[in-house]
């Protein structure tokens, strides 16, 4: 959000909107405005129901010419607004939202998002979302065109001597820790081979996933690092040999995704596990950037193991990330967002 607010503010006057939580860090200084909202639930359906009525009495009281709602959770507050408040509508979707794994054994809850979605996405007036699979899938299901705009990170300046790389080969993962994310089979499958797992980020799994490191004692070579800064995080990834990011085929959300990990990453330059699903086989496949591998633990096993004994490749594919990285870049993909914006009337 803070690379497409950043690009907006070029054209635009931005506020962005988001909710504070009990455990949200500080905000730090951008070219726009940050606004969070105070919610009494932070979780389950009366979360949902406050937050989309505080949204919108926000953006009623908050004039603008538009509105930019990130994912279904904020669509039907900002479409209200968009219906009552006569502005324009941006939908951004990150993910396909009613297939997340979270939704796919509640039928009830998965039904009402879904038509949230009917009833607001015909409203907006431009679509966008990750991916060229999700806005062709997208573009078929609502009948409305969607553009891509890839999540890709800022190009900075190498830093390589600044780096201490670990000298125990270490894996690294980022991101939520969630159903699907393949943490429970990275898990058992490290156990026995020489390397260290680095686990940065929280989630619904974070308590199970402690538990199951102290049953099997990993402690020394599993370490959960918690919530990570952004900034810290850029200094941590290229101090490890390999970068972790395969999915369990829950849903299309998971099926069709494209993680910001992959690109961080690639900037990193850390060479990757990675699914086999499209969007990761497609660029691969022209940059040569990962290990593809399948979702269950011996898998995973086999893919560290040959990472381990097969260093050229790692260099080489150290190299082609340096070189993937010169193609995607936020100052790449962000012309894109650029000729979008200047359709807006």
């Amino acid at each position: 959000m803070r690379r497409i607010c950043s690009s907006f503010s070029k054209e635009f006057e931005v506020v962005l909107v988001g909710r504070l939580l009990p455990n949200s860090k500080p905000l730090g200084n951008e070219k726009f405005k940050q606004v969070r909202l105070v919610c009494r639930f932070n979780q389950g359906v009366l979360f949902y129901l406050e937050f989309q009525v505080r949204l919108f009495l926000f953006l009623m009281k908050n004039q603008s010419e538009w509105i930019g709602a990130a994912d279904t959770d904020t669509l039907m507050g900002a479409g209200l607004a968009k219906i009552l408040g006569q502005r324009k509508l941006l939908f951004d979707s990150h993910e396909y939202f009613t297939e997340v794994p979270e939704l796919l054994n509640k039928p009830i809850i998965r039904a009402i998002w879904n038509q949230v979605e009917e009833a607001f996405v015909p409203l907006t007036d431009v679509r966008m979302t990750v991916g060229p699979l999700l806005a062709d899938l997208f573009s078929k299901k609502f009948g409305l065109h969607f553009y891509t705009i890839r999540n890709v990170p800022e190009l900075k300046p190498e830093m390589n001597s600044e780096v201490e790389i670990q000298k125990e080969f270490t894996i690294l993962y980022q991101g939520a820790l969630n159903t699907g994310r393949c943490l429970e089979q990275l898990i058992e499958a490290v156990e026995g081979l020489p390397v260290k797992v680095w686990i940065a980020g929280e989630g619904d799994l974070s308590k199970s996933l402690r538990s199951r490191v102290e049953e099997n004692k990993l402690n020394q070579q599993v370490e959960f690092l918690g919530y990570v800064k952004p900034d810290e995080l850029k200094r941590i990834t290229p101090q490890c040999q390999l970068g972790f990011n395969v999915l369990e085929p829950l849903g299309l959300s998971y099926r069709y995704s494209l993680a910001n990990k992959f690109f961080d990453y690639i900037h990193a330059g850390l060479p990757q596990l990675c699914s086999d699903f499209e969007e990761y086989s497609a660029l691969n496949e022209k940059y040569q950037v990962a290990l593809l591998c399948k979702p269950d633990s011996n898998s995973i096993k086999l893919a560290i193991q040959f990472a381990l004994s097969n260093s050229d490749l790692l260099s080489g594919l150290i190299k082609n990330c340096k070189k993937a990285k010169e193609d995607l870049n936020w100052s790449s993909e962000s012309k894109q967002l650029e000729a979008l914006i200047s359709k807006f009337p």
